[in-house]
């Protein structure tokens, strides 16, 4: 038996929050940042790294899911834009307790550093669709999501589910599938801005695609406190509503600050 106890603390730095009961099963924490941003309530205060050391003290069937790749080096890590992801990783690994997380950002594996960075991070494909190279953003951004999936097949095959899980699995691919198909034929004639934009929402959606893959393939874990940007906050909460009853949602405010906290509670697990 699982249930939520509201708790008196306001987590540091998190945007939003929304924590969500599977079938009695298990439970998910999902946080929503924006990347860069971080503060401190005001009051009793908590913040991300402090909740999830004591919620794998309290139970050893929490896992972590992080927003970053599983190759990134610990120094990249270190780099990584998020205090609240980088002070998890070197508190959890304090306590030895790193391989409580869980890295699920996979659009590396697909993309390579390069093409990842350049995604999100400059203005490469801009540069390219007006430059008339749709060819090479074809082959560089949906056309290696393809290929890869035709190596790795198990990546997009449902079979292992049943019931609701199947259903909103093979929904969640077959968006992606169109969202791609839709950008190919598109490609040329709509506008640089609109189709960089929906380039970069498939690809995030391809990341929270695998992180439910990692969650609803393991039997062993009943916890889970996912960390990532808004745009997984919502994508995630939005298909795991489906399946789940929402305990705590505090949704996303841009004027969160030190007056203005999200507050958190804690699963009890029987």
């Amino acid at each position: 038996m699982i249930l939520f106890s509201e708790t008196e603390y306001f987590m540091n730095g998190i945007y939003a929050i929304a924590q969500l009961l599977y079938l009695d099963k298990k439970t998910f924490t999902i946080l929503g940042e924006l990347h860069g941003k971080y503060w401190e309530c005001k009051g009793n205060k908590i913040s991300p790294w402090e909740y999830c050391a004591k919620r794998i003290s309290d139970n050893p069937d929490c896992s972590v899911l992080l927003e970053y790749d599983k190759s990134l080096s610990e120094e990249s890590i270190l780099q990584l834009e998020s205090k609240s992801i980088t002070d998890i990783y070197l508190t959890l690994e304090q306590q030895n307790k790193k391989y409580k997380i869980i890295p699920y950002d996979i659009r590396q594996w697909f993309l390579g550093i390069e093409l990842h960075q350049s995604l999100y991070h400059s203005n490469y494909i801009l540069n390219k669709l007006k430059q008339g190279s749709y060819s090479l953003i074809q082959e560089k951004y949906i056309d290696c999501f393809h290929n890869k999936c035709k190596i790795n097949k198990k990546f997009l095959d449902t079979s292992s589910y049943d019931g609701d899980i199947k259903k909103l699995m093979e929904n969640i691919k077959h968006e992606i599938i169109e969202s791609f198909d839709n950008i190919s034929k598109n490609i040329k004639t709509e506008d640089t801005e609109i189709i960089h934009k929906l380039l970069k929402e498939n690809w995030q959606k391809v990341t929270d695609y695998f992180l439910l893959t990692i969650i609803f393939n393991d039997n062993k874990t009943n916890e889970y406190i996912v960390l990532g940007g808004m745009y997984h906050f919502e994508f995630l909460v939005k298909k795991l509503e489906k399946l789940t009853v929402l305990v705590n949602l505090q949704e996303f405010n841009e004027k969160r600050n030190s007056n203005n906290c999200a507050s958190v509670y804690e699963p009890i697990i029987f």
